[in-house]
């Protein structure tokens, strides 16, 4: 028997207990983010004393208008997630009575926290005040009310209905359909969208435009190259996952990968500041195909995992093990090149302290939307780097300690090397972001296993895949 759920609840992921308050997750979301508004509104926090006065009449004193696109659009994007987030602490979904008034009150208190940001920035100097900010800030928050009243309630349920989710298959195609969304948007940022013929001729003489793919492959690191095909190989795992026919499933699966990949080029290419190539389209769609093979050998759509195979149980870590070192080895090279190590002129002691800066002062001299990915590739490639040191060890409560343990060391190791080369500049932040990120994806493996890297006896029977690419028939084999 199942109670009966209360409006604006979410469903508890399995064995985790009492269901989720709605109104209580937008709260701390709302308020996390606050803060990451009000810390990068004024780091690098460098404070210096302004009589009130004096702050007031240099605050009024700036004039309107539009210097940087890219900027104006930057911090409207910044109070859309604000003002979302407080109408869902005020009105869970969307159902409650008075929406206006909260509204209303969402707006005001959004256009208070923008002038009070934009005020305090006098009093830091490295930061520039402009009313421009208020007014696109203001625009941000309208918008984001106007996105919850669309499709806020549409938002909360999909988050019950994915945490509540007991189907992993489907489970594996909500996440990958989710991530397509978000690469998707992250190659269209910062939205600097333009369709004038004038600026597209302008952006093709600037070398934004490359059509020769020899030139561009040519010009990339390995890294850079395996990680530009990763980024897209979960879109060819989830093609290969929702292509049901399976006559010439992996043409079809190949074709859905391709096209996503040109579309998000051609979109590209309406982006001001983005760079359109040729070999992107390439190289995703390699990514994808890579996709399409991994989610047939191991994935939710394969008759038999590669995994469960006799030949894994008793090889299979020296492989993972392999893998976990190419990887580790590519993070080294972009952390460490040229590897001239050597003891610090100024003494260890003197480079430790260099490290404690202000959270993200580094980022700080990026915009935001680069601040933004860097942050994210330092957590996520580490993160990738803890799954398979996880992958490595048993699967008993040692071997997840011990993977744990591994994974933050390593990561930490990655950056703190660099206090060894006086050309480099290590960052506690970075440390701590990549420990972090180390640490939760060794934390993560077993459960993105059991959704991604094994077959499920839950998986439609027309759904597996044969050798060769054809339909299982019979019953769906069920896992011993």
């Amino acid at each position: 028997m199942h109670g009966t759920r209360q409006p604006g609840e979410f469903d508890a992921p399995p064995g985790s207990g009492a269901p989720l308050k709605a109104g209580r997750l937008y709260l701390w979301l709302c308020l996390g983010y606050f803060i990451f508004v009000v810390y990068g509104s004024l780091v690098p926090c460098e404070f210096r004393s302004v009589p009130l006065a004096d702050a007031w009449r240099t605050f009024l004193s700036r004039e309107l208008g539009i210097v940087s696109r890219s900027d104006f659009v930057a911090n409207v994007l910044l109070f859309i997630p604000l003002t979302f987030f407080a109408m869902g602490a005020l009105t869970r979904e969307n159902t409650r009575r008075h929406r206006w008034a909260a509204a209303l009150l969402v707006l005001l208190g959004a256009a208070v926290v923008s002038a009070a940001i934009e005020f305090t920035q006098v009093y830091f100097p490295p930061r520039t005040q402009s009313l421009n900010d208020v007014i696109a800030e203001a625009a941000g928050s309208v918008a984001g009310i106007a996105v919850w009243f669309l499709w806020g309630g549409a938002v909360t349920r999909w988050g019950r209905s994915l945490l509540g989710e007991h189907d992993l298959h489907r489970l594996a195609i909500r996440i990958l359909a989710g991530y397509a969304v978000v690469l998707l948007l992250y190659q269209l940022f910062p939205l600097d969208l333009t369709i004038s013929p004038g600026e597209l001729y302008h952006k093709w003489k600037e070398g934004k435009v490359c059509l020769s793919p020899l030139s561009d492959v040519g010009a990339l690191s390995l890294y850079q190259l395996v990680s530009d095909m990763a980024q897209v190989v979960p879109v060819g795992f989830l093609a290969a996952i929702l292509v049901r026919n399976r006559r010439r499933a992996f043409l079809k699966a190949l074709g859905a990968g391709f096209l996503f990949v040109c579309g998000v080029e051609f979109l590209q290419l309406l982006v001001y500041s983005r760079y359109s190539s040729s070999a992107d389209v390439i190289i995703g769609t390699a990514g994808t195909a890579l996709g399409v093979l991994l989610a047939w050998c191991c994935g939710p759509t394969a008759r038999r995992s590669v995994f469960e195979t006799g030949f894994w149980r008793r090889h299979g870590r020296w492989f993972a093990a392999a893998a976990t070192a190419v990887w580790f080895g590519m993070l080294a090279w972009t952390k460490w090149e040229p590897f001239d190590f050597r003891w610090p002129e100024a003494g260890l002691a003197a480079r430790l302290r260099g490290m404690f800066r202000v959270p993200l002062y580094y980022q700080y001299f990026l915009s935001e939307f680069h601040a933004s990915a860097q942050v994210v590739t330092e957590f996520v490639t580490v993160f990738i780097l803890g799954m398979m040191l996880r992958s490595v060890f048993a699967t008993s409560r040692r071997g997840r300690a011990v993977a744990v343990v591994a994974a933050v060391a390593v990561g930490a190791a990655l950056e703190g090397g660099q206090l060894f080369m006086p050309q480099r500049t290590p960052d506690a932040t970075s440390m701590g972001i990549a420990a972090l990120g180390g640490a939760a994806g060794a934390l993560v493996f077993p459960w993105f296993q059991g959704v991604f890297l094994k077959t499920s006896a839950d998986v439609p029977q027309d759904m597996r895949v044969e050798p060769g690419g054809h339909a299982a028939c019979g019953a769906p084999r069920r896992e011993v």
